[in-house]
């Protein structure tokens, strides 16, 4: 059976009772064993850590995948998976992407791979591989090695576009045809939510004391997305010349309340402000109500996971202070000068 895109690639878990299945795929080459003696091979697996999955095509055993951290870490998996189509190097990446996706941790998959065979006698049989002592499989030259990295198969994109405050990391939907967030990465990475942290990290942008370097290219990533194309271009023009930046987004979800303060500060114009208090009064027309929720407006803004597309940024206080910024003071600053100052060539552009 020839692997292709066509096919539904799925891991389903295998327990002690599905020991008489796993013997069909991995029972190959040698004189026929009992069930309990699969079913004692899957205990001890699994007491060393090794999860075992069942490989299918099409809802069809094809296959098996062994799973397990060498060194106990959350963040690197070895997998092993023997199959019967000579195929495999769409497999270990489908394969690769579902086990990513059980372990929001998990950065890196070793793939190793052999195929399936019949014949009984030869060295790299399934028996061999699988290994009758540890559990493991034998890293012979008869495998197949792939290495797939989280950020390189995951749904979403991430581009990081320097300046003088490190980086901008755009972030796409799943669809990868919206703009779902952007963030300000700089400092220690560690403050940064997986995604980002990861995406860094591929992107090497880190350093050994996981500290963001401001000496970085932009490089486009492989296999780039034509929103992130766009959206690349247009913040770099608007950085470079406050060019108002066109790019798709997708209007992030929240609260009742927070999407009414989002829709309000999406209509500041480039080059103007508004106070928290302007803004609690666009958002609640009741005067009373309105006049006590100023701190929630910027509670809700300091949420807002579109910083410039949705531009916070154009909100201070009562008393002109620049407060309640994700990316920091510094950062709303300026970008509040910078559209000051370039405000006149934005209106002639």
């Amino acid at each position: 059976m020839a692997t292709n895109i066509n096919h539904k690639i799925q891991l389903e878990r295998c327990y002690l009772k599905d020991a008489a299945r796993y013997r069909e795929l991995a029972d190959v080459g040698l004189p026929r064993r009992s069930i309990r003696s699969w079913r004692d091979k899957l205990v001890k697996l699994n007491r060393r850590g090794t999860d075992v999955f069942f490989l299918t095509f099409d809802g069809s055993d094809q296959g098996f995948v062994h799973r397990f951290n060498p060194l106990d870490t959350p963040d690197w998996s070895i997998a092993f998976f023997a199959i019967t189509s000579p195929d495999a190097a769409v497999t270990a990446r489908e394969i690769s992407r579902q086990l990513l996706r059980m372990n929001p941790l998990l950065y890196r998959v070793d793939v190793y791979s052999t195929l399936i065979k019949a014949q009984s006698g030869t060295d790299d049989n399934i028996n061999t591989i699988i290994g009758s002592s540890d559990g493991l499989f034998a890293l012979s030259s008869n495998l197949e090695h792939r290495t797939y990295f989280s950020p390189d198969l995951d749904d979403r994109q991430i581009a990081f576009i320097p300046w003088e405050f490190g980086y901008i990391a755009l972030v796409t939907n799943p669809h990868r045809d919206k703009i779902e967030s952007i963030s300000f990465v700089r400092g220690h990475i560690g403050e940064y939510g997986e995604l980002i942290r990861k995406a860094a990290s591929f992107a090497k942008i880190v350093n050994d004391e996981g500290f963001v370097m401001t000496n970085g290219g932009c490089e486009p990533i492989e296999n780039e997305s034509d929103i992130l194309i766009k959206a690349r271009k247009e913040m770099m023009n608007y950085l470079q010349h406050a060019h108002i930046p066109q790019v798709e987004y997708e209007f992030p979800h929240g609260t009742p309340f927070q999407e009414r303060v989002w829709r309000e500060t999406e209509k500041i114009p480039f080059g103007s402000i508004k106070t928290y208090s302007e803004l609690a009064h666009l958002v609640e027309p009741n005067p009373e109500k309105a006049g006590r929720l100023a701190r929630a407006v910027g509670q809700a803004l300091s949420a807002n996971p579109l910083p410039i597309l949705i531009p916070c940024h154009r909100v201070i206080g009562a008393n002109r202070d620049l407060t309640g910024f994700s990316g920091g003071v510094d950062i709303k600053e300026h970008l509040l000068q910078m559209e000051m100052w370039k405000m006149g060539d934005v209106e002639r552009g």
